[in-house]
């Protein structure tokens, strides 16, 4: 457990990115990020629906967001058969708990050739699936948090509403995967459009 909070917070420290994480039995039906699954999970679901009142305040919070419009939080239900936790985030203010984010992620251990393997298989069943959508990317970035030489490879495709979906593999340099536990992993989100916004133009002024 200690591994995988590690392995999560990480992620806190550059989530300024665009990705997503979903189950691909409902790709081929789907025609808005409201029909995609992480787990059971949907962006529009009340938390509540899986979670106690108690249990989301307990979640484990980011805490890197300068705003507190939203709120993100992880969990780490033993039930979970594909991901090593959920991120959802949701309204700070809103009672019901409605999900306008939601992600996971896979670690790859020292493996990054797995992630970049799984990152191209999802990007091509996305591009098969959403033929009049652009791809962009896969772009490579310095993490900002790292200074030697950690990157991160991204790409992801926005629906004409603004709601996004993407993937991403992160790859740590040996001193970061040394001196801060960090695994390769890819990671996969799904925001709508106006969470989106608020991650890229306001979460971090």
């Amino acid at each position: 457990m200690k591994k995988i909070s590690i392995f999560l917070n990480i992620l806190f420290l550059n989530f300024l990115v665009l990705v997503f994480i979903l189950s691909f039995k409902s790709l081929s039906i789907a025609q808005d990020i409201s029909e995609f699954e992480i787990e059971g999970r949907r962006v529009g679901d009340s938390l509540l629906k899986f979670y106690s009142e108690k249990e989301i305040r307990e979640g484990a919070h980011a805490i890197e967001f300068k705003d507190n419009t939203y709120t993100q939080t992880t969990f780490y239900p033993s039930t979970l058969e594909t991901y090593e936790g959920i991120t959802v985030s949701y309204k700070t203010t809103d009672k019901k708990y409605i999900i306008v984010g939601l992600g996971g992620a896979l670690s790859c251990k020292n493996n990054i050739e797995k992630c970049y393997k799984k990152q191209n298989e999802i990007i091509n069943d996305l591009k098969k699936m959403f033929t009049n959508l652009e791809v962009n990317g896969p772009v490579k970035k310095d993490l900002s948090w790292s200074n030697t030489g950690s990157t991160t490879t991204q790409t992801h495709m926005e629906f004409t509403d603004g709601d996004i979906i993407g993937v991403q593999s992160y790859e740590f340099s040996k001193e970061d995967r040394k001196n801060k536990n960090a695994n390769h992993f890819l990671r996969v989100n799904i925001f709508n459009a106006e969470y989106n916004y608020w991650l890229v133009n306001v979460a971090y002024k």
